[in-house]
């Protein structure tokens, strides 16, 4: 007893804790702040953080949670996928404090219906989508998923429509995580042409199209074209046009939304 007395007291005189705070901490509080775990763990050599389940910041109303991400899972990577075709991250220094904005805008409903369940499902927070005059948006300020956004998967805050390009570390993850990333980008900035299924996607980053490209080569799925040279208008163009593989394409698309449905239309003519 008088050994773990020992050592907390020790832990308190060299982070400058009450012993009543730590206390209370250990014993009381469902939470704990990140300073007194990280410490907590380097004079015990134990690892805590692996087994934490929520971030928090804020007091009273003002507080936010998010679910902490331990690995990559499919709803992660078709969020990611969403975000880099047509998410933005916006950091705004207000009278209020800080604010660590996630903003989305897109035409069709059931996309943002398949986003906020994504979102929902990554961070257990409750996100609906607005709907605005032409489009639906989804505004996020979160201290803890803009983080997740910029020191995890690399986004910097503001304009990225020519730099954009999906981070590294869904080059060496599975099919199944490497076709919901896909799914993410093509579903909100893909297109699918209402005659022939043909999918494309045009972009003014080009490596945003060479990395889909390179995802799409590793399910096997053969695209037709990857623009090397910009356009007039300085876009890059991704294609998926052979009927075989634009069969295989339809996975790139959630269920029962707008593409799914046309592509899958197309689909039963050609193959009826």
């Amino acid at each position: 007893m008088s050994q773990r007395y020992g050592f907390f007291v020790k832990f308190c005189k060299k982070t400058k804790t009450d012993y009543k705070t730590l206390w209370k901490y250990l014993n009381k509080h469902p939470y704990i702040p990140l300073y007194v775990l990280s410490e907590l763990e380097k004079l015990s050599k134990i690892e805590f953080q692996k087994n934490i389940k929520y971030l928090e910041y804020g007091v009273g109303s003002s507080k936010k949670r998010a679910k902490t991400i331990k690995e990559l899972n499919e709803d992660i990577a078709a969020m990611i996928g969403a975000f880099i075709a047509d998410g933005h991250l916006r950091f705004r220094n207000t009278n209020r404090g800080n604010r660590y904005e996630f903003v989305f805008r897109e035409e069709y409903k059931s996309n943002m219906d398949a986003l906020t369940r994504w979102i929902n499902n990554v961070f257990e927070i409750n996100v609906k989508p607005k709907k605005e005059k032409n489009h639906y948006s989804i505004y996020i300020s979160n201290k803890i998923i803009f983080r997740y956004f910029t020191n995890i998967f690399g986004f910097t805050p503001g304009r990225k429509t020519e730099t954009v390009k999906i981070p590294i570390l869904f080059y060496s993850s599975s099919n199944k995580i490497k076709a919901a990333v896909v799914k993410g980008i093509l579903m909100f900035d893909g297109s699918v042409l209402r005659k022939t299924g043909q999918i494309d996607l045009l972009s003014k980053s080009k490596n945003l199209i060479h990395g889909t490209a390179h995802l799409i080569n590793d399910l096997g799925i053969n695209i037709s074209h990857a623009s090397t040279k910009p356009d007039k208008y300085g876009r890059y163009r991704l294609t998926i046009g052979r009927k075989s593989e634009i069969k295989k394409g339809l996975i790139f698309f959630e269920k029962g939304t707008r593409k799914y449905r046309r592509l899958n239309k197309i689909l039963e003519k050609i193959y009826k």
